[in-house]
């Protein structure tokens, strides 16, 4: 071997941005290194984006409005849903109240009408009390009317013969009472 031509091999420390130290052999000075097996995904279990020029995040920058479109648009379609559906229930609990109420009128005009013809049969049946009434009256009028008369009629014919049988029976009577008028 030629003395003179061959470079240094010394000791050297190669750091990881991750904090990690390994020492070793090398004809470079210090080394840096992005990925070590401390931190390597494979090794370590967990993912790492390394960028040391910042690709992934202009990617990031590039398509960030392409996601936020997406969730925006699935947002969209999901509060537009839930209105929909939020005024079909409203639309729904209104009918139903709509039914109750109507239920409840027609429940109301039913008593109503009900009352109405209770009125109008207790308003029949006092007029008809009244004029059976009036009939028993009238009936009553009549037939006392007919007595009268028939007593009248009795009266005139009879009391006459009455009289003057009781003139003609008594005559004794008849002295006594010219004497006390």
């Amino acid at each position: 071997m030629k003395k003179g031509i061959h470079p240094k091999y010394k000791g050297i420390t190669i750091r990881c941005v991750c904090g990690n130290t390994v020492e070793t052999g090398s004809v470079k000075d210090d080394i840096r290194v992005e990925i070590c097996n401390a931190c390597h995904p494979f090794y370590a279990g967990t993912q790492k984006i390394v960028d040391t020029e910042g690709r992934v995040d202009r990617f990031k920058n590039r398509y960030k409005d392409v996601d936020t479109a997406k969730k925006s648009a699935k947002k969209l379609k999901a509060e537009k849903k839930a209105q929909e559906e939020a005024e079909r229930r409203a639309a729904e609990e209104a009918k139903e109240q709509e039914r109750i109420k109507a239920a409840k009128e027609a429940k109301k005009d039913a008593k109503a009408k009900a009352r109405a013809r209770a009125l109008a049969a207790e308003e029949m049946k006092k007029q008809l009390e009244e004029k059976q009434k009036a009939e028993i009256e009238a009936k009553k009028s009549v037939s006392e009317e007919k007595a009268e008369e028939k007593t009248v009629e009795k009266t005139e014919d009879k009391p006459e013969e009455k009289t003057v049988e009781k003139t003609e029976d008594k005559p004794e009577e008849k002295k006594e009472e010219e004497a006390k008028s």
